[in-house]
């Protein structure tokens, strides 16, 4: 076979290569947790009355949220503590404010790539009096 022959035969062979090679690339986004600070971190509560605290948090993946009372025990969600409950947006709910419920109150957000945390101090819990 004369050279150029074997040159056609070469570039047939990277064409046909070329053809059969597929590349895929996977990118993968992370993100860590970030929370709005934009909203007050101080709160005054009506005793007797529901309250919200929201956490409102960003990142990939989707950050696990948490909550931690004035008593530094991890709130439960569950149905045998009706009384704290956490939202699907991760905002706390207190459905009837007490007097056990002033302090800080730590809401925590975890990913694969970081965690973050911000404190709401509930300062009183006022009485709502009619006259």
């Amino acid at each position: 076979m004369c050279s150029l022959g074997k040159e056609v035969e070469n570039i047939s062979n990277i064409t046909t290569l070329k053809k059969s090679l597929s590349l895929s690339f996977m990118f993968t986004f992370a993100d860590p947790p970030q929370i709005d600070t934009t909203r007050p971190s101080e709160r005054n509560l009506t005793f007797g009355y529901p309250a919200k605290l929201e956490c409102l948090v960003s990142g990939i993946p989707k950050p696990e949220i948490t909550w931690t009372g004035p008593d530094e025990e991890p709130v439960i969600d569950s149905e045998s503590n009706s009384r704290i409950s956490i939202d699907s947006e991760g905002s706390l709910i207190l459905s009837q404010a007490q007097l056990s419920d002033i302090g800080p109150w730590t809401c925590e957000a975890i990913n694969a790539v970081g965690t973050a945390s911000r404190q709401i101090e509930i300062q009183a819990i006022y009485s709502k009096f009619s006259f």
